[in-house]
């Protein structure tokens, strides 16, 4: 994969984690609103993938991801049009689709991955998606991916 374009890091006291997007959306069409908009919807292209690192600050080093059920992370979206207030509009009449992921580890290995293959956005504009990563036992954590158009319907 192409080395990540946007990368966050968080501390919590003995493990850091880092959030990197691998796979930034470039384009999608704008769904609509309506009975029809689920029928005519195509999801964002490519679909955002984020990768999850975990590191132990004591031992200095990645460790592995061990505590699979305890993390997901949560897509909502933003116009970054010239002429849209962002707060203008909520992320539910912006975006449909589902928008948590829970982890996956393809193998047990130190990286764990997001992906979201099934957002679409209802209105033409320029957006970007913010992902945050909740866990049970710390605090969030956001990365954004990069600016990307929807075209119109």
């Amino acid at each position: 994969m192409n080395e990540p374009i946007s990368t966050v890091t968080s501390v919590d006291g003995a493990t850091s984690y880092m959030l990197s997007v691998l796979q930034q959306p470039k384009t999608s069409r704008a769904c609509g609103y309506g009975e029809k908009a689920f029928e005519q919807r195509r999801p964002i292209d490519p679909p955002p993938i984020i990768e999850l690192h975990i590191f132990d600050n004591y031992a200095q080093e990645e460790t592995q991801v061990q505590v699979f059920g305890t993390f997901f992370l949560v897509a909502t979206i933003e116009s970054v049009s010239p002429y849209e207030k962002p707060a203008q509009s909520s992320n539910d009449e912006l975006m449909i689709g589902i928008s948590v992921s829970h982890m996956q580890c393809p193998s047990l290995g130190k990286s764990a991955f997001f992906v979201f293959p099934d957002l679409s956005v209802r209105r033409s504009g320029s957006y970007r998606l913010t992902f945050t990563l909740y866990s049970l036992f710390t605090d969030y954590l956001s990365a954004l991916s990069g600016f990307f158009p929807i075209l119109g319907v």
